[in-house]
């Protein structure tokens, strides 16, 4: 055929704003997988207050899958799961407005929301560096570090009962669990400085390889794109057999961040300082592929774990 049908055109418009616009951390799937090991690992008390936290959350109904069971206790944990991909889910819902745009109109606040703002500088800490003595530059705060500790003080041991099944620590909670996951990216850790980009790839973004951003094709690297509720327990269990807690685990966010920008030093960044174009996107090396799924799937169960053991301790 000559002519694109609408859906084509629009799903081509789509694919070119995916590629130009800056990506989430992992798909959605990797953000509920996560989840779904944190909900796993959490104690009875912990459940108990994250359960109670959600569902004072003004989209508490939104989160649930369509083929969760009805029963109490799956629906409680279909809504932590799914309250993982909510604020990626805020970026294209139009009661929400881009605060990082100055030109930006803020959109009427809703009742249980403390603001209608996306906040996408949330998802992301960059740790600059660069492989050619480009200038580096750090962005300022707010970010994923900052946003992670003032969320977990607001609905810590320091916060009271009544603090904790508050409004704000139901919009709090999807937050912290989105936002663990994201600093576990490697991506989500770092921008690449070089000549060719003396003001960053911004994560991997506008580096091109197989059709597709580094940014995105690392979000990819962990697990399907779509999978029902079943299908997230599922992933969730084998992830954990194949991966044991770690004995101890770090429940310091810059001790994650920092790790997660070693590795996109060492494994993600392998090509060279090459960006390529969509046009001719780079050629990544033998064995790229693998790794990259063998990295990215450690680092989303690692993240899981750490979830459950950060709320077990913020919420004893």
């Amino acid at each position: 055929m000559n002519l694109m049908r609408p859906t084509r055109v629009i799903a081509a418009f789509l694919l070119f704003l995916a590629l130009a616009a800056p990506a989430p951390a992992w798909n959605f799937s990797g953000h509920w997988i996560a989840a779904a090991i944190a909900y796993q690992r959490l104690t009875p008390t912990a459940r108990g207050r994250v359960d109670s936290m959600l569902r004072k959350h003004p989209d508490y109904e939104k989160m649930i899958f369509a083929d969760a069971p009805s029963d109490p206790e799956n629906r409680a944990r279909a809504a932590f799961i799914r309250a993982a991909s909510w604020p990626d889910e805020i970026r294209n819902d139009e009661r929400f407005y881009d605060d990082t745009r100055k030109d930006a109109l803020p959109t009427p606040t809703l009742p249980g929301f403390p603001g209608m703002q996306r906040h996408t500088n949330w998802h992301y800490a960059d740790l600059p560096f660069s492989p050619d003595n480009t200038p580096l530059i750090q962005d300022p705060p707010p970010n994923a570090l900052t946003e992670i500790r003032r969320m977990l003080e607001e609905i810590g041991p320091s916060a009271n009962a009544e603090l904790s099944a508050s409004a704000l620590s139901a919009y709090d909670l999807p937050w912290i669990e989105h936002l663990v996951a994201d600093v576990h990216n490697p991506l989500h850790a770092t921008s690449r400085f070089t000549k060719s980009l003396p003001e960053s790839d911004r994560g991997g973004n506008l580096v091109f390889v197989y059709g597709k951003n580094l940014h995105a094709y690392w979000d990819d690297a962990a697990s399907p794109r779509d999978i029902t509720y079943e299908g997230v327990l599922k992933y969730a269990r084998d992830f954990m057999a194949r991966q044991a807690p770690p004995v101890t685990s770090s429940l310091n966010p810059r001790a994650w961040l920092e790790e997660s920008f070693k590795l996109a030093q060492s494994d993600v960044y392998t090509f060279g300082d090459e960006n390529g174009t969509k046009e001719k996107p780079i050629k990544l090396p033998p064995g790229y592929m693998e790794n990259a799924q063998k990295i990215a799937r450690q680092r989303l169960t690692l993240s899981g774990y750490r979830l459950g053991a950060v709320l077990n301790a913020r919420l004893r």
